[in-house]
């Protein structure tokens, strides 16, 4: 038998920071955490996050970037689990196909990752 009590949540550029907030704010809800090219929830918050995170994030995203070595020493601090994805070459929301900002490789890599993660082993796909 398969569970399904397990959630996680994916979001990509405002949506990325939905799921930042859940992990901080409301880990009740939420048992892990993929944000995409996005700032962390609030400053306030981020001692609060719980849920382990897997941040994705695009290499030439100055804004979003500068946000990451702080709150990664945070996160450290509290022995949280989380991994952190960068992709070469990208601009923010370089997995957007609608956009000039698209990078096809990359994106797909990142999906792949995620699904590296997401699949328990053995199961079928």
């Amino acid at each position: 038998m398969q569970d399904t009590t397990n959630i996680g949540a994916v979001g990509f550029c405002f949506s990325g920071y939905v799921v930042n907030i859940l992990a901080a704010a409301r880990s009740d809800l939420i048992d892990a955490g993929v944000p995409f090219y996005r700032t962390p929830a609030a400053k306030e918050l981020w001692p609060n996050t719980k849920s382990p995170l897997m941040v994705q994030l695009a290499e030439n995203d100055k804004r979003v970037n500068s946000t990451w070595p702080e709150y990664e020493k945070v996160l450290n601090a509290q022995r949280m689990d989380y991994a952190m994805h960068m992709y070469k070459d990208c601009q923010h929301g370089f997995h957007n196909d609608s956009t000039d900002r698209y990078n096809q490789l990359q994106a797909a890599i990142a999906w792949f990752v995620l699904s590296l993660v997401a699949v328990e082993p053995g199961a079928n796909v």
